[in-house]
């Protein structure tokens, strides 16, 4: 696999892990996009969408209401249908779409034999998502 495939994924696998699952049709350089990409860098709106979700008031099994409410008058109408589309989801045979999110810091354990580009990559994509939280702080501890 290419480097740049790989190194897109890496970044909307780690991304849709903090919580963000879904893919969407919208912003097709997005790294929520549902088509095929190999973008490897966050847009503007993937960024805002990732502090979004660390939000104080926007807690794990909120819904799409309580989303409404804690998010009102802080963010665009287009952010914020932007942010349930994407981080709202019936996954794993949930009866109801609900927010999923980590609550603590986060270790990332890698398995498996990455190269040194993956390794680096992976740095570089953990250095860009802490760039934008307070609430959080992932970690790649020593192997």
């Amino acid at each position: 696999m290419p480097q740049k495939l790989r190194n897109h994924l890496l970044r909307e696998e780690l991304t849709q892990s903090l919580g963000l699952m879904n893919d969407s049709p919208r912003f097709p350089h997005s790294i929520f996009f549902g088509g095929q990409s190999n973008d490897t860098a966050y847009l503007p709106i993937d960024r805002q969408l990732i502090v979004m979700l660390y939000q104080p008031d926007i807690q794990p099994n909120i819904t799409a209401f309580d989303v409404d409410v804690a998010l009102n008058g802080q963010f665009s109408e287009q952010e914020r249908l932007y942010f349930k589309e994407v981080a709202l989801g019936a996954e794993y045979g949930q009866a109801r779409a609900e927010i999923r999110k980590w609550r603590t810091d986060i270790p990332i354990r890698v398995h498996g034999s990455p190269t040194p580009d993956d390794s680096a990559e992976l740095q570089k994509i953990i250095a860009d998502i802490n760039g934008s939280l307070d609430a959080i702080m992932l970690s790649l501890p020593a192997p």
